[in-house]
């Protein structure tokens, strides 16, 4: 009984670490040059890149629907090399990443009425597997 105790425990203090360090947060807080939902994958295909303009109010909600499966969003500032760049963050309040229809919200950070810099939104949906007849 005294070994299950253990292992419990051990497995208690695994999750809390994960729970602590688990970076994927449907919103962040702002402090972020570069904003991911989704996870990224070389073969989806780009479905939307949309540019939000540096002095439009801020937050901007953009809706996309698609018949493939929507699978990641990226939005980043269009300076993010560069120090000064605004910080951002997103949000899904519609949809969801992994379904055909999605609403994001992005924002300026520090509760900004205006958007500080370009921010460009990229939207990548899963690729289409297309069957080849194979002769026989």
């Amino acid at each position: 009984m005294r070994k299950l105790s253990t292992h419990f425990h051990i497995f208690l203090a695994t999750l809390w670490l994960l729970f602590l360090i688990s970076p994927g947060y449907p919103l962040r807080d702002g402090t972020d040059q570069v904003v991911t939902l989704g996870t990224f994958n070389a073969a989806d295909n780009v479905c939307l890149m949309k540019k939000i303009f540096k002095g439009q109010p801020s937050p901007v909600t953009i809706s996309f629907d698609h018949d493939n499966i929507i699978s990641y969003a990226k939005a980043f500032t269009e300076e993010s090399l560069k120090k000064k760049s605004g910080k951002i963050s997103m949000a899904v309040v519609e949809g969801a990443i992994g379904s055909n229809s999605v609403s994001l919200q992005i924002a300026e950070g520090a509760n900004k009425s205006v958007f500080k810099s370009n921010i460009l939104l990229e939207i990548r949906c899963a690729a289409v597997v297309i069957p080849v007849p194979v002769p026989t």
